[in-house]
């Protein structure tokens, strides 16, 4: 990996230099006379509505000119120049950031004579080597969608969505390409970032406004000097405003009479009688802009409010919630469990040309977010319940309402600025600031107002009393109180001539995340078993960790045109670091599990990384008619510098490094349903007439301690140069025009990702285990149906008794790296006719290898199970479909996507075998550590080896049926959404406890379905 990066950085060196953090359409070409001769000294001018000035231009002495970064929209360029007739082309359409090549010849004539040329836009770039899907704000609103950012990406081929299928209200919405983590797909609004301050730093749960834009354009590979990560980016260029009044009216609303049934019988035999359909929903959204002064002050705002109410299969209240003297469930089936969610939105946005070279762009966003409600009807909260419904308890994991933190009630702000001047025909610069700032849970939300915090929470393992396998009721355990505020800045300047751009940039970000754990009062949480108590949890008391993150980036970028072939190249520098703060880490808080507070002093996490990224990129127009493009990318990209990963590993309050919550083996002898051990005592125990706890063993003997107890990191992990996480990769395309308007895109391409560490426990070693062997039950329903042996490993009972030092360092300090990476191919179709249809659809197929066989052996256990993952090359196909049929007004547009079945796996399912100790310990001649003999010990029955997958693959459609009607400026669509369209019934969770007693038992019945076909009413009103 070294030797190509010092390749790449050697080639790139040669060739570049950079295009903006904000990267945007552009207009090159060639100017010649008639005779064929070239035409130095043209001026060319664009405008277009979303410009407030003019730009323009000057040919080289080559005939070649470039204006580049344009907004979206639609363009008429100019070229003038003395002893010519004037030519202006008209209808250029601009989108995402495309090189559109319009090549002109001009005749000899009167300057006052002017020749109008219109003609296709051509949709073949053939001089970027990015891969990048945009849609139009036309083609936006014409979708059967809910307004959200989410439904746009189901839609885009060649990526990997966390959802599946038109949502039933705006969401988070994670996404990722080619192999990547899941959460690396990035938001950014006018092309800086607008997401959380950690998880990745891709996403939120903020509401982005995806329809009041003039395009969204998604960057799935191909990336250059203006991106750190290598994963795919979502921008959003927002409306601005113009030089006419215009605004928009938007209703949409479902209910219960709009849902379709997609529960069958086969799903009311595993207890689903009511699916995750609509119960009540409506969205009103109002924009207005225009200019307060033409020409150099436009405004535009707007008011947004939606609620959407579901249904959440197999949830239902407790009618013992809130009474102390009851350990066990009883659902009440008279009150159901939903999903509510509600945000009110305000938005403004002013656009000024403060002097002719100077334009700014000023906008703010506050968002209040509702969603839950009261635990009680009479609970005074944001959403209070009703009588025969609550909106509280989940599936994933399985709570009942009062167990469940489905209550938000949060704000956030977004603000942003952005200033353009193109300084000279030449020379452009521009800069921008955004500040994010939100309250929030963490993700899974906080305790209602008038929740259960004073009563021990139970988690039953076995599917008892109408409830699932891991069911969890009685009171909440913990929730979280968080702040983020991530803050992103960027500057750049670009020197453009005929035949090449340069850009020189820098960009900038400070991210705030601060983590409030605030337990139960008792501090503990129950686990049963067929209502028999086997473990307990305890933890310290409210718990924060505050960390600080900040990376700055210089990069150098340029495009070089040669005839028929483009060389594009970048060099972009990085530098991260973090950081804790001495406050608002640890507990100022004491209790019986601490005598004392808990505190640390500031600690430096990164300090720092240094990257040098190289990337490379070539195209060539192979015919010379503008008409094929085959192009070639190389590049290194970065893990995202946020406040997670190992840019927070050395924070002492981290949870990975000191032990805040231990779970514990007990029998609950005397049937008090208290604790009656001393808990902080590691020791086996028995108390006479009372229980049996089983010993805290490993890292959990380090519970609250510091100093020398704190998982240690090594150093040199978290400063030097190419240390940070990274990925490697390159791709051949071949992008060709059908017709006009019509083109297709074929690809191969391959990413490769390094830097990885690992987590070794210093005084244990591979020879510390035990082996053993346990035969799978036989189940029809398991792989080769059962009876295969499972090979496991457990520590000494020596091993365990010594207190875990957790050491993180490079994993090429045990052996060669992992091998990690994913290839594929991706084909695309682009059509836009003037017919008035609109085709974008896609497929990539690919897989992922993943393999640690050589150096997980060496860490601790010598287990090899999982070491490696090959996964059977997989295809998605995802697309859109818009035509307004003439004459009739009639708008058809519906979208597609169909993915592979789902594996078993993590939260969507799997094969937890619960394994009594006693039969454990037949085998292993002992029990296992910290293990009683009426508890159990928990067995994978399928791995990477023996991998399951769902029966049917993940299809959906939705439809979109509008009427158009016209007076005057004012276009009318009424409309109604069809929602899966198909009405397909597939599980998207399922049981993942194969229960012992009963071999299996309600293991593999689904546990969630998608929802079912629904209707959703629209008015849409631009005036």
């Amino acid at each position: 990996m070294r030797g190509l990066v010092k390749t790449m950085a050697v080639l790139a060196a040669l060739v570049l230099l950079p295009s903006a953090a904000y990267a945007q359409a552009s207009i090159t070409g060639t100017v010649k006379d008639s005779s064929g001769a070239v035409l130095p000294g043209v001026t060319v001018e664009a405008a277009g509505p979303t410009l407030l000035a003019p730009r323009s231009v000057v040919t080289e002495g080559n005939g070649i000119y470039r204006i580049i970064d344009l907004p979206p929209g639609t363009y008429t360029t100019t070229y003038s120049l003395t002893g010519f007739t004037k030519v202006v082309r008209e209808g250029l359409e601009l989108a995402g950031s495309a090189v559109v090549t319009i090549n002109t010849e001009m005749k000899v004539g009167a300057v006052t004579e002017t020749v109008t040329v219109t003609g296709e836009t051509p949709v073949v770039d053939v001089q970027s080597t990015k891969r990048e899907t945009v849609l139009s704000s036309d083609v936006i609103a014409g979708l059967p969608a809910t307004r959200a950012y989410g439904a746009l990406l189901n839609a885009v081929a060649g990526l990997t969505v966390d959802t599946n299928g038109l949502a039933a209200t705006p969401t988070m919405t994670f996404f990722s390409a080619r192999g990547g983590q899941t959460n690396e797909g990035k938001m950014t609004i006018n092309g800086m970032t607008v997401a959380a301050a950690f998880n990745g730093g891709g996403v939120s749960s903020l509401t982005y406004d995806a329809n009041n834009v003039d395009e969204v354009s998604v960057l799935v590979s191909g990336g250059l000097g203006e991106t750190d990560t290598g994963g795919p980016i979502m921008n959003l260029v927002p409306r601005s405003g113009g030089n006419r009044f215009a605004g928009q009216a938007f209703w949409n609303g479902a209910g219960d009479w709009s849902r379709g049934d997609n529960i069958d019988d086969a799903l009311r035999s595993v207890g689903i009688t009511q699916g995750p359909g609509i119960i009540s929903s409506y969205d009103v959204n109002t924009t207005y802009g225009g200019p307060i002064k033409r020409d150099r002050l436009w405004f535009w705002g707007g008011y947004r409010k939606f609620s959407t109410a579901q249904g959440v299969e197999g949830i239902f209240a407790n009618a013992y919630a809130g009474n102390a003297a009851h350990w066990d469930y009883l659902r009440d089936d008279s009150v159901p469990a939903r999903n509510v969610q509600g945000r009110d939105i305000y938005q403004a946005r002013f656009t000024a040309q403060i002097t002719p070279k100077n334009r700014i762009m000023f906008s703010q966003e506050n968002q209040y977010r509702c969603e839950g409600s009261t635990l009680t009807p009479s609970g005074n909260g944001c959403r209070t319940r009703g009588t025969d419904w609550i909106a509280l308890g989940s599936t994933t994991p399985a709570q009942s309402p009062e167990s469940n933190t489905g209550y938000f009630n949060f704000p956030y702000w977004v603000t942003q600025g952005t200033w353009t001047s193109p300084a000279t025909s030449k020379l452009l610069l521009e800069a921008g600031y955004t500040r994010f700032a939100y309250r929030h849970a963490g993700g899974p939300g906080q305790l209602p107002p008038d929740g259960i915090f004073n009563l021990i929470p139970v988690t039953e393992q076995s599917a008892i009393d109408n409830h699932r396998a891991n069911f969890t009721y009685r009171g909440l355990g913990s929730y979280f109180d968080n702040f983020g505020n991530p803050n992103n800045w960027r500057a750049s300047a670009s020197y453009v001539t005929g035949s090449h751009s340069m850009k020189i940039g820098y960009q900038g970000a400070y991210l705030i995340a601060d983590t409030t754990t605030l337990p139960n009062d008792s501090q503990l949480i129950y686990r049963f078993n067929n209502r028999i108590p086997n473990q307990f949890t305890f933890r310290l008391p409210m718990w924060q960790t505050a960390d600080r993150t900040s990376s700055t980036a210089l990069y150098v970028q340029d495009t070089w045109t040669l005839g028929r072939l483009t060389v594009q190249g970048a060099l972009r520098y990085d530098r991260a670091s973090s950081f804790s703060p001495g406050e608002h880490n640890g507990t100022t808080a004491t209790s019986r599990f601490n005598a004392q507070p808990i505190a640390f002093d500031r600690t430096d996490s990164v300090n720092a990384y240094n990257d040098i990224s190289p990337r490379f990129g070539m195209a060539y127009d192979l015919f010379g008619n503008g008409k094929t493009a085959l192009k070639f990318n190389l590049g290194r990209y970065l893990d995202a510098a946020t406040n997670d990963s190992i840019y927070t590993t050395n924070n002492p309050a981290q949870t990975t490094r000191i032990v805040t919550t231990v779970a514990r083996t007990w029998a609950d002898s005397n049937g008090n349903f208290v604790v009656d051990c001393d808990i902080l005592n590691p020791a086996l125990q028995t108390i006479a007439g009372g229980d049996t706890c089983g010993a805290i063993t490993g890292n959990s003997l380090n519970f609250g301690k510091v100093g020398s107890n704190l998982a240690q990191v090594n150093p040199a992990l978290l400063h030097g140069w190419g240390v940070r996480r990274h990925d490697g990769q390159w791709g051949v395309n071949v992008q060709q025009e059908l017709r006009p308007r019509v083109s297709l895109d074929v690809g191969y391409n391959r990413r490769w990702f390094g830097g990885f560490t690992v987590t070794d426990n210093l005084v244990r070693d591979p020879s510390q285990y035990d082996k053993w062997v346990i035969t799978a039950p036989k189940d029809p329903r398991l792989p080769g149906g059962g009876g295969y042996p499972i090979t496991l490993y457990t520590a000494t009972a020596a091993a365990s008794a010594l207190a875990a030092q957790n050491y993180v360092t490079f994993e090429t300090d045990y052996g060669p790296e992992r091998i990690n990476y994913w290839h594929g191919v991706d084909v695309t179709l682009n059509a836009r006719l003037r017919q008035g249809l609109t085709l974008q659809f896609g497929t990539s197929t690919g897989r992922t290898i993943l393999d640690t066989c050589a150096t997980v052996v060496k860490i601790d256990s010598p287990d090899p199970r999982n070491c490696r993952s090959e996964d059977p090359f997989e295809t998605t196909l995802r697309g859109l479909a818009s035509y307004t049929i003439p004459k009739i007004g009639v708008l058809v547009a519906a979208t597609m996507r169909s993915q592979p079945p789902l594996r078993l796996s993590g939260l969507v399912g799997g094969a937890n075998w619960n394994v009594p100790n006693t039969v454990v310990q037949s085998i292993l001649g002992r029990l296992p550590p910290n293990g009683l003999a009426t508890g159990n010990t928990t067995v994978a029955l399928i791995d990477n080896d023996t991998r399951m997958y769902a029966e049917n693959r993940r299809t959906q459609v939705d439809m979109r049926f509008a009427k158009i009607v016209r007076a005057g400026r004012t276009r009318t669509d009424i409309g109604a959404d069809l929602g899966n369209l198909l009405n397909t019934n597939y599980a998207t969770v399922y049981e993942s406890q194969f229960d012992y007693a009963t071999n299996g038992g309600t293991w593999l019945n689904p546990t969630s379905i998608v929802g079912p076909r629904f209707v959703r009413l629209n008015v849409t009103v631009n005036f």
